[in-house]
């Protein structure tokens, strides 16, 4: 039969997969310099999450999920009790004054939750 996914490697690695696909079709070549240059600023909506390639560094921002499970839950078969909504939070945008800049995530008015397939980008 299997198991339930312990992690959630199957939503990141379909989410890489549709990067990298974006970059080639953004680019129109394999050129490594045209890749790189397509993946800066790009912001992907994927069943992992909002993903924004920060020009300046090449870091990958993306949410972060935060929800609050039970602790007196005896952990049978890797499931926990929820025990309060699950939200998501934008990535904590370092070096920045708000005044000044806005997270793609914002400029795009890209929700939070309730992720559509396939893959968008913007």
């Amino acid at each position: 039969m299997g198991h339930p996914p312990s992690r959630p490697y199957g939503a990141l690695i379909h989410s890489r997969i549709y990067v990298i696909k974006a970059a080639i079709e953004k680019a129109g070549s394999l050129d490594l310099d045209a890749l790189i240059k397509a993946l800066e600023g790009m912001v992907i909506v994927s069943p992992a999450g909002v993903r924004w390639m920060r020009p300046e560094d090449h870091q990958s921002m993306h949410e972060a999920a935060i929800g609050r499970v039970s602790n007196d839950v005896i952990n049978i078969g890797g499931e926990m009790s929820l025990v309060s909504e699950i939200v998501t939070l934008p990535p904590l945008l370092l070096f920045r004054s708000m005044p000044d800049y806005v997270s793609p995530l914002v400029k795009y008015k890209i929700p939070l939750t309730g992720y559509e397939h396939p893959v968008k980008v913007r």
